[in-house]
């Protein structure tokens, strides 16, 4: 019991070492879980009765540690301007798997229910990896009261650090 006592009485090389002993211990060095790292991509999704088009948005997703934050941009009815970011959060396992969950509203709002006019809520699932993922979902807009889903698709790649060095052309 002392000798626990002496190593929790303060930071020492005994208490590092136990820290990254059990970080290497769960496949995460001692650095990875304070990394944050940002994907960016594609997000695509197929036509629907609302706008009888599909969507092509950047979308960023950025992890840290086991949670990541994600926005992509939102283009009106016609698909040609931008009117909004849906924006959201989700959860990342050890093994890459991330869910996500978000939305975007309008300003307007319909008096006669107090709503929004234009309600879209994302969910998207899949992996990321150390170069990048791909997670698949829907949208979900609701608009005066009409819902519309459309099934979606999305491509990420790891953003470089700035600074780094692009990878070189192989000689073929």
């Amino acid at each position: 019991m002392r000798l626990l006592h002496r190593c929790t009485a303060a930071p020492s090389v005994v208490v590092v070492a136990a820290a990254a002993f059990l970080c290497i211990a769960v496949g995460r060095s001692p650095s990875q879980a304070a990394t944050k790292v940002t994907y960016t991509g594609m997000l695509v999704c197929t036509e629907s009765d609302l706008t009888k088009t599909g969507v092509h948005a950047k979308m960023t997703v950025t992890v840290n540690g086991t949670q990541a934050q994600y926005s992509r941009d939102v283009y009106s009815d016609t698909g040609r301007g931008i009117v909004g970011q849906e924006t959201g959060v989700g959860a990342v396992a050890e093994n890459g798997d991330v869910t996500l969950k978000g939305e975007w509203q309008s300003a307007g709002i319909r008096k006669s229910t107090g709503q929004p006019v234009w309600d879209i809520q994302g969910t998207y699932t899949g992996n990321l990896g150390a170069d990048g993922g791909s997670l698949a979902g829907e949208s979900v807009s609701t608009v005066n009261g009409e819902v519309y889903t459309r099934k979606c698709s999305v491509t990420l790649a790891k953003d470089q650090p700035a600074g780094a060095a692009s990878p070189s052309p192989k000689a073929t």
